[in-house]
C-alpha cells in the first residue's frame, strides 16, 4: 500500500487543488470530486473504507458513497466517449 501522503499529492496535482482544500469540509463539487477520486485511489491501493475515512475525518460510509460517485461519474464519462 502507498501512503496517503502521496496520493493525496498525485490527487492535488491531478485536479489543481490544495491538499488542505480537499482536506477541508468544503462541500463545492470540484473539491468533492477531487476528494472522491482520492477515497477511490486509496480504496483501488487496498486501503480499508475505515482507514481512510479516518485519514480524512470521514465515516467509512461516507468513503464508500463518494467512491461509488466516482465509479459512477467514470462510468458515465467513459459512456459518453463511447
Amino acid at each position: 500500500m502507498t501512503n496517503f501522503r502521496t496520493h493525496l499529492h498525485a490527487t492535488c496535482m491531478d485536479h489543481a487543488i490544495p491538499a488542505d482544500r480537499i482536506m477541508s469540509t468544503c462541500r463545492r463539487a470540484r473539491v468533492a470530486r477531487a476528494r472522491q477520486d482520492l477515497m477511490h485511489r486509496l480504496r483501488q491501493d487496498g486501503w480499508p473504507l475505515e482507514a481512510i475515512g479516518s485519514q480524512l475525518d470521514r465515516d467509512h460510509s461516507t468513503v464508500a458513497a463518494g467512491i461509488r460517485a466516482h465509479e459512477n461519474r467514470e462510468q458515465a464519462r467513459a459512456a459518453w466517449q463511447g
